[in-house]
């Protein structure tokens, strides 16, 4: 098996290979695909930036990692208790809120003068709804993922 071959739902529970750039082909998957590089990227830019400011600030290694991986432990609080909200409702707009929310989220981090317990509020509350975007996410990205030649549910 190649590298670009992923392995798609076939007819008849058999599993038939379906290769990457015939999936980057579906406008949905290719966008779906594009959000969630991109949401990975700039997660793990801000925690460096947020870690760097709080080192400078602080200079406390605990408190440092916990601002750039505590959101990680929120979103596992967020999964618990949030992922049954995931199945209901329009998808993408809960996606779009949650992204603006993190982007609130993150210009709000770059105010200078932040107290370090704003900072670490703002972290919690946008990783215990990751959960919930992370949940939609996939739920959307399993409904566009489809075997070249098959229909999307629903339709």
């Amino acid at each position: 098996m190649t590298s670009d071959t992923v392995w798609g739902a076939g007819g008849g529970g058999s599993a038939r290979p379906v290769g990457y750039s015939a999936s980057l082909r579906q406008r949905e998957f290719a966008g779906l695909y594009a959000s969630f590089s991109l949401t990975a990227g700039a997660g793990t830019l801000s925690g460096f930036a947020l870690g760097s400011l709080v080192q400078a600030r602080t200079g406390s290694p605990l408190l440092t990692a916990l601002s750039m991986f505590g959101s990680s432990f929120a979103a596992v609080a967020g999964a618990v208790t949030l992922m049954s909200v995931a199945d209901g409702g329009r998808p993408r707009r809960t996606l779009v809120a949650l992204h603006g929310l993190s982007l609130a989220a993150v210009a709000a981090q770059a105010v200078p003068g932040l107290p370090l317990a704003a900072r670490f509020g703002l972290l919690l509350v946008v990783g215990f709804f990751q959960s919930l975007g992370t949940g939609r996410g996939w739920g959307c990205w399993r409904r566009s993922f489809r075997p070249p030649g098959t229909r999307r549910p629903g339709r």
